[in-house]
């Protein structure tokens, strides 16, 4: 017997929200092996701990594409159609910068912050996550921007997702991930450029290296 629309939707977004779940508690588990704490701070802080704005984004959006991805495949397979889904242009740039941007941006922290391979001073706590906003402990526009348009990115996916699975195409064969606006593509390109580029530029604060990616 079929299983109605509702259901399959139901269980798909469960079935979503598990595998992030299980993703999560796993890389808590590796960051907790490497940097003896667990939480999201450990999970996206650099060498100096300060938390990474960069790889923050990375953190979300990967957590959000794989939620939309567990969900469409599963809405899919408990259709009765077993073709894989397919990434569209627009995700796949998206995820490009948000990769690009960590590994960037640890280059210009390694270069700027480098301490000659000794230890950074203040770095045997973890620092508060609102210091993603903050280059040299001073709040950061660029940064802030960035973190923004990152949220206002997602929020729209999610939304996007959700009117998708409240309508479902016919037939579900066509039924796919939704697509980012290649607006808010650029945005969080630009974005991400200003963050880096303030970055480089910005003087470094011997005293108080926030370094934070």
């Amino acid at each position: 017997m079929a299983l109605a629309t509702a259901t399959i939707i139901g269980w798909s977004l469960l079935a979503g929200i598990v595998v992030d779940l299980v993703l999560f508690y796993v890389a808590s588990l590796l960051g907790r092996k490497i940097s003896g704490k667990t939480g999201l701070v450990p999970l996206i802080s650099e060498e100096d701990k300060y938390p990474s704005l960069a790889r923050f984004q990375l953190l979300l959006w990967t957590f959000v594409i794989v939620f939309a991805f567990v969900t469409i495949s599963f809405v899919r397979i408990f259709s009765g159609v077993l073709a894989s889904v397919s990434f569209t242009t627009n995700i796949l740039t998206l995820l490009g910068v948000s990769v690009a941007s960590p590994v960037i941006s640890a280059g210009v922290s390694q270069a700027k912050y480098s301490t000659g391979g000794k230890p950074l001073e203040d770095a045997k706590d973890y620092k508060s996550l609102y210091t993603m906003v903050e280059e040299n402990t001073v709040f950061s526009v660029t940064r802030f921007q960035m973190l923004a348009w990152t949220f206002v990115s997602v929020i729209i996916f999610l939304a996007t997702l959700f009117t998708l699975l409240s309508n479902l195409p016919s037939p579900l064969s066509q039924l796919g991930l939704p697509d980012v606006n290649s607006a808010l593509v650029t945005l969080s390109g630009i974005s991400q450029g200003a963050y880096l580029l303030g970055k480089g530029v910005s003087t470094p604060n011997k005293a108080a290296p926030s370094a934070a990616a």
